[in-house]
């Protein structure tokens, strides 16, 4: 029982003792991380093209969930719009599923049958993702379990999916907004990565 006792004393000095040790760790880490971060958010404000992107591609693709964040927030309201496709490339790397919404057609018998069919969307699941030349493998919950290929090119989005092709661009309220062919029915169409 005595020993019991004194074991537990020591343990708890132990831990009390190496509290303050780890507190000062923790302030020292995140003095890290805040000044890795500002060096890169002053890297991104460059001057020199390549520098920017060099910087928000590193800060994007850093395993810092902090960095990350405040990276693509950055990159997607940049206005240097080879800054924002980077960042869009490197975003469909983080997703494994993304909808395009379709706008509800005012007429047309067979375009509100598709619309209605649809459930007013067309959702897509990444299979495979090839950064470096913008392909998406992407399948729907609808039809067929064939792979299509979707592309990425500059601010321009293009799907292709069983029944469905799409052909978006990004708009300047960061919606890439477009057209959606499905079931040979047309229809306006947006998709929020963001």
């Amino acid at each position: 029982m005595f020993k019991t006792a004194i074991g537990t004393v020591a343990a708890i000095l132990l831990y009390t003792t190496s509290l303050p040790t780890m507190a000062n760790s923790s302030i020292e880490e995140i003095k890290k991380r805040a000044a890795e971060i500002t060096e890169l958010k002053t890297l991104f404000q460059s001057a020199d093209p390549a520098l920017r992107l060099a910087a928000i591609d590193t800060m994007q693709n850093s395993k810092d969930l902090a960095m990350r964040e405040m990276a693509f927030s950055a990159g997607i309201n940049a206005s240097d719009e080879s800054v924002v496709a980077l960042t869009i490339r490197n975003r469909f790397s983080e997703l494994d599923n993304f909808i395009v919404t379709l706008l509800k057609p005012a007429d047309g018998d067979s375009a509100i049958k598709v619309y209605n069919e649809y459930g007013g969307k067309v959702s897509f699941t990444v299979y495979e993702y090839n950064k470096g030349k913008g392909t998406i493998k992407v399948r729907t919950k609808r039809g067929s379990t064939n792979r299509y290929l979707a592309t990425i090119s500059g601010l321009n989005l293009f799907l292709t999916s069983a029944g469905c092709k799409g052909d978006f661009k990004l708009a300047e309220d960061l919606i890439y907004k477009g057209t959606m062919v499905c079931d040979k029915q047309q229809f306006s169409a947006t998709l929020s990565l963001f």
